[in-house]
């Protein structure tokens, strides 16, 4: 009985996405009106996003990491993750406690400190092996490598960042580059809604790992960055017709790629150079 009652919950709640879609007549998620997002702008073909630098190869998020990726002209552009140091600096880093000793929290520690502590070998990346100690990229270098090799610089805020954070943060950026050149992703909608009300010409992207999620996203107007198993040649042309771009993650294997480009997708972000 239990069983039928869900499955019947969880089709309802998939009419409703699915009339949201293509309707756009709802305005139910979190009671947030319609976002006004920058228009994307379509290529004739895929761009490829190197995912926390080329991370195949090298220790993800590091300068070494982001200087070979940008040295390839496979990649349009570099995604990075910040956090925000104790004392108001950003650093690139995918966990907040990405150091040898875990116990050590990147924003309750000082900046000059954090540089100077070795990051995991647990936390290099898949197949990665560090034969001597790793440490922080600074925001800062990270943008600066983009602009000397003319990447679109990618950045995730990882955490609930307050509108006082992320004005730090695009201040940050502008000391390095235009601040709308860049593209803001987070799984984080307040994050996203912030964003565009501090500045609407920014290029954000909210990430998203659920299918009934994206339906939502895209009857609110986002650009969408979704996990791969979610895309469909329907959720493609939907986002297209509302004139927003699809970013999908993270697409390892050439194949899939491939496939994922003639739907139409505008950006695969990957790890690997293919």
């Amino acid at each position: 009985m239990k069983s039928n009652i869900r499955t019947r919950i969880a089709a309802c709640l998939c009419l409703v996405a699915l009339i949201t879609v293509f309707t756009g007549g709802l305005t139910l998620w979190f009671g947030v009106p319609q976002v006004a997002v920058k228009d994307a702008v379509y290529a004739d073909k895929v761009k490829y996003i190197a995912h926390r630098g080329l991370s195949s190869a090298y220790y993800q998020n590091t300068a070494l990491a982001f200087e070979e990726a940008a040295k390839s002209e496979f990649f349009y552009g570099i995604e990075t993750d910040v956090w925000l140091t104790k004392d108001g600096k950003w650093v690139c880093c995918h966990d907040k406690n990405p150091f040898t000793d875990s116990s050590i929290i990147i924003t309750e520690t000082d900046y000059a400190d954090a540089l100077n502590l070795p990051l995991s070998p647990e936390k290099a990346g898949e197949n990665i092996c560090t034969v001597s100690d790793v440490y922080l990229c600074d925001f800062a270098t990270y943008l600066s490598i983009c602009k000397t090799y003319n990447k679109v610089s990618v950045i995730e805020i990882k955490y609930k960042a307050s509108k006082a954070d992320l004005q730090s943060l695009l201040s940050a950026t502008a000391q390095q580059t235009d601040v709308e050149t860049v593209q803001y992703i987070s799984f984080h909608k307040e994050v996203i809604d912030a964003l565009i009300s501090i500045n609407g010409k920014l290029t954000v992207q909210l990430l998203m790992n659920r299918k009934a999620y994206a339906l939502f996203g895209m009857a609110r107007g986002y650009h969408l960055g979704l996990r791969k198993d979610l895309i469909s040649p329907v959720i493609v042309k939907t986002l297209h017709s509302k004139k927003r771009y699809l970013n999908v993650w993270t697409v390892n294997d050439k194949k899939e790629a491939e496939r994922l480009a003639e739907l139409g997708v505008d950006f695969i972000t990957t790890d690997y150079i293919f």
